[in-house]
């Protein structure tokens, strides 16, 4: 209903007076969008997302393992259809793919970098996009560890815990931001098609700054 626009006036008396034994429903996302005509007619009621245990739920109903539905669940931001899209797609382990790659980035070896970008970029344009995707994730619930101070309330495994308790040695709030500027710069040309081994053979090195600040 948000994309109706002022078309949307016509159904105005259709969906004040139904017909008989008819109810409509209008699924919508922008509720700030729809006309206040047609709103003010309309009982609304609001969905939440899911949370990550439901979607656990969901995944495993689909046949996925219980394991991967885990990893998925907390980055589909309670969206079952996207958790789907993940779970089919991800066939990396990308919480030790990261680990891997911000150690690397930390310890600065060009040819170690260079080993690990050429690994990198043979894996798939998807599978790179879930990566950052992944990337970004760990870096939200890093910020909240900051913030708070709560490990146990982090949506991450134990072990990816324990990966950000330790990040706190060399990860400040300015750095932050800047790494988080970062990852989205690469899912962006990573969109559009970049050469992945340029992309990331740089990101790395300017990773390797932002670290050593």
């Amino acid at each position: 209903p948000e994309y109706l626009g002022k078309e949307g006036n016509r159904l105005l008396k259709l969906i004040e007076e139904p017909p008989a034994q008819t109810i409509f429903l209008l699924v919508a996302e922008h509720l700030d969008s729809i006309l206040d005509t047609v709103l003010s007619r309309c009982q609304t009621v609001k969905l939440s997302s899911l949370n990550d245990s439901d979607v656990v739920k969901g995944l495993v109903q689909y046949g996925f393992e219980k394991q991967r539905s885990l990893e998925v669940a907390r980055l589909a931001n309670g969206n079952l259809t996207e958790a789907i899209s993940l779970a089919k797609n991800i066939e990396n382990d990308n919480a030790a793919l990261f680990l891997e790659w911000m150690r690397k980035c930390y310890k600065g070896n060009s040819i170690e970098l260079v080993q690990w970008v050429e690994r990198f970029s043979n894996i798939g344009r998807e599978a790179q996009k879930f990566f950052i995707r992944y990337a970004l994730h760990f870096m939200r619930e890093y910020l909240f560890l900051s913030m708070t101070n709560e490990v146990e309330k982090m949506r991450l495994s134990k072990q990816e815990k324990e990966t950000a308790v330790n990040f706190r040695k060399i990860i400040g709030f300015h750095q932050l931001e800047q790494i988080v500027k970062l990852l989205d710069d690469l899912g962006y040309h990573i969109e559009r098609n970049a050469n992945p081994k340029v992309l990331f053979l740089d990101a790395s090195l300017r990773m390797n700054k932002l670290l050593k600040t």
